[in-house]
């Protein structure tokens, strides 16, 4: 399993004033096995701070020297700034941990997503929003809520109203979503659309679609 690391993170004017050890210890957190898509997951935080340290000893004696003081060995070096730069993170408001339930929030995951946004993406964003129940959640809406307006259908909780279910942008994108008109028709009709008039919005949208 593998994540990419879309080009805009580097470009992140917050990532740019990290240090060289924030920005490898934000690098992990994008490259995390249980990152998700809306970059919401639960964190054993003690298994990031080992496999930091294992990742950080790679980089130079040189670079580390400052940090070094007689009485401190190298494990704890690692483990001081682990700490130091999680918690930088945390300042920048690149990420939010919750350190009762182990839950983190990478702010800016779906941000670099945003570039290409496949129906598979969607989806998987719009699961896993109905799937998670934590304030992180109410967090994501809010922030993305001009890029979820379009899906709003079908997020657990959005306010929907009459309108939406025969908006074209709306429908297209639940068409989208699901991948073919018959689907979308009938999605709309289990949200309360009138099937008649949902079903003569399809009908002109797919002639539009051959003219």
């Amino acid at each position: 399993m593998y994540n990419q690391i879309h080009s805009r993170a580097w470009g992140d004017k917050k990532f740019k004033q990290l240090s060289l050890f924030g920005q490898h210890l934000f690098l992990l957190l994008l490259t995390h096995p249980e990152l998700t898509l809306t970059g919401i997951f639960e964190l054993d935080i003690e298994d990031l701070e080992e496999r930091y340290i294992k990742k950080i000893s790679l980089i130079t004696t040189k670079i580390l020297t400052k940090y070094e003081t007689d009485k401190m060995p190298i494990e704890n070096i690692s483990s001081e700034i682990f700490r130091e730069e999680f918690q930088t993170l945390i300042n920048f408001e690149m990420v939010r941990f919750d350190i009762e339930k182990n839950y983190i929030f990478v702010i800016n995951r779906f941000k670099y997503l945003t570039v290409h946004l496949s129906a598979k993406i969607i989806k998987g964003v719009i699961d896993q929003l109905n799937i998670y129940s934590h304030p992180f959640i109410d967090m994501f809406k809010e922030k993305y809520k001009t890029e979820l307006e379009p899906f709003k259908l079908f997020i657990r909780g959005a306010k929907i109203l009459e309108d939406d279910l025969y908006d074209e942008i709306k429908i297209m994108n639940v068409k989208k979503v699901l991948g073919n008109y018959n689907r979308a028709k009938d999605y709309l009709i289990s949200k309360g659309a009138n099937p008649m008039k949902v079903a003569r919005i399809i009908e002109n949208m797919q002639t539009g679609d051959r003219s």
